[in-house]
């Protein structure tokens, strides 16, 4: 398709959105069973898209292309493994695919017909001034990708002495040549490989046009592209990976070509300008982020999890990114498909200052994974098909929407945001202060992801400053301390969040 066909949506004004995670088949069947319909992309009814058009800006549908059926059938030996989320899991009906063995880049049918279903939701999406996030997963194919036997040659390859001695290592594909060719699986350096993918030779040309194709044409179908473990294809990385099995010249090309540095420009100038990379990266951010728009920041979220002692100079880093001559910012999340539940991981109190933390830091994208909202605590596994079986928590769901009414703020969505000036008395307070632009409304907003209570002052708010103070979590008044011989006393329970609104001035009354 075209990509002028596509309506394009107006430049977002904010610059920082929150981006909602969909987890696209096990979403779909839950409305199928909801509407007792198969319901597809296109045909979600517009009042289950209305209450996340008033929260989420991108929309990152994940799993949407064919599933591979080599993959399905190497998750049922494992399927044994998918049972803390499904006790009643049946594998011929319950296994899916991994959504990240891709063995082709077109929609799978119960997903959307072809591209042409597709884009009438994105162009939907559009209508309402949203975009479209789609996968792109660069390092590797499906076991039963149609490419593995039309060019075997295109992947990483072994010798059949060597997949004797290591068959987990490879694959043996008979190929249209009739010769069987014995394929590397797929492989992060650190970990064990992707027993249900194969993986491409990013040494050859071939391989770089191939995806490159690919590529631009998922760019004619979405307005940006999450890239699975993009930091894979740098060469430094290849090279320790798979060098031992490289050409010289191969490695030349390698070191002389890399696929990011030419081919994000190459879809900015050549398709859209305005398309968005957003790397999924845990080494390598210095490199890649002279191309990405947005690169997962995964130490604030090690910090997070971790309770570091490193998390507020990390702030202050990412307060300070404003003034780096790089477009590139950070994803930020609290948890994500491949991350335990943030509820079960830091505990329900914690994990709501951490949301609010997440949410308020500016020039970054905030990652909402699916079901994160409602307060769910179950990880699904990539290869189930349907969503685990738990009920929303109500105080969780009361708080989120208590969040997103403070991001949709006027005085939020363009505010000044840096540290504020406390004297800490006991425990750890996060405090930011909020500017409008045009100067005329305040906040301050206080948190505390300790576990236990946290004590300070404020000293810009002495006691001429007549004050309101709300909290975000906790069902209860606050009395403004009125003594305040070093500023205003905040005091915070574990998890708690606290805005505090000099001169009366509230940036929003929905609380």
């Amino acid at each position: 398709m075209n990509p002028e066909s596509l309506s394009k949506p107006e430049t977002l004004v904010k610059e920082h959105p929150c981006l909602y995670l969909i987890n696209t088949r096990l979403w779909l069947n839950q409305l199928s069973k909801k509407y007792e319909t198969p319901i597809t992309i296109d045909k979600i009814p517009e009042k289950e898209w209305q209450p996340l058009f008033d929260r989420y800006d991108y929309f990152w549908f994940m799993g949407i292309y064919k599933p591979s059926e080599a993959s399905q059938q190497h998750a049922k030996k494992w399927s044994f493994q998918s049972r803390y989320a499904l006790p009643d899991l049946d594998p011929d009906k319950d296994v899916a695919a991994s959504p990240f063995a891709i063995p082709e880049y077109s929609p799978s049918s119960s997903i959307a017909e072809n591209w042409e279903y597709w884009d009438k939701m994105v162009n939907y999406l559009h209508e309402n001034n949203k975009k479209v996030i789609i996968d792109f997963v660069p390092n590797h194919l499906a076991l039963d990708s149609a490419l593995a036997k039309t060019h075997p040659e295109y992947f990483i390859q072994g010798s059949e002495q060597q997949y004797q001695s290591s068959s987990d290592f490879y694959y043996p594909v008979s190929a249209q040549d009739q010769n069987t060719y014995y394929l590397a699986h797929g492989k992060d350096p650190n970990f064990p490989s992707w027993a249900d993918t194969l993986q491409l030779n990013y040494a050859l040309p071939e391989v770089h046009q191939y995806m490159s194709e690919i590529l631009q044409n998922l760019a004619s179908h979405s307005d940006g592209v999450r890239c699975d473990m993009a930091m894979l294809l740098d060469s430094g990385t290849f090279l320790h990976t798979w060098g031992w099995t490289l050409s010289v010249e191969q490695k030349k090309y390698l070191n002389d070509h890399s696929f990011w540095a030419e081919n994000i420009p190459l879809i900015k100038n050549k398709i859209n300008q305005d398309f968005k990379f957003i790397g999924e990266v845990y080494w390598d951010h210095d490199y890649l982020s002279q191309y990405f728009d947005y690169l997962y920041d995964d130490r604030f979220y090690k910090d997070i999890i971790r309770s570091s002692p490193d998390l507020k100079n990390h702030l202050y880093d990412l307060l300070n990114s404003r003034s780096k001559k790089s477009p590139c910012r950070s994803a930020l999340y609290i948890e994500n498909h491949d991350e335990e539940r943030s509820f079960k991981s830091l505990g329900e109190k914690i994990a709501r200052a951490a949301a609010f933390l997440a949410a308020i830091v500016p020039d970054t994208m905030f990652i909402v994974n699916q079901g994160q909202e409602n307060g769910w605590k179950i990880r699904p596994p990539m290869q189930i098909s349907r969503f685990p079986n738990e009920n929303n928590n109500p105080e969780v769901e009361k708080f989120y929407q208590k969040l997103f009414d403070f991001r949709n703020s006027p005085s939020f969505k363009n505010a000044d945001i840096r540290f504020c000036q406390i004297n800490q008395i006991s425990g750890e307070t996060i405090a930011f202060e909020l500017w409008s632009a045009d100067k005329k409304t305040s906040a301050i907003c206080c948190l505390n992801i300790k576990d236990s209570y946290s004590q300070c002052t404020i000293p810009s708010i002495h006691k001429d400053i007549p004050v309101e103070i709300v909290s975000l979590t906790e069902d209860k008044v606050i009395t403004p301390d009125t003594d305040r011989r070093n500023g205003i006393y905040i005091g915070l329970e574990p998890g708690e969040v606290q805005i505090i609104y000099p001169n009366i001035t509230r940036i929003f009354d929905k609380i």
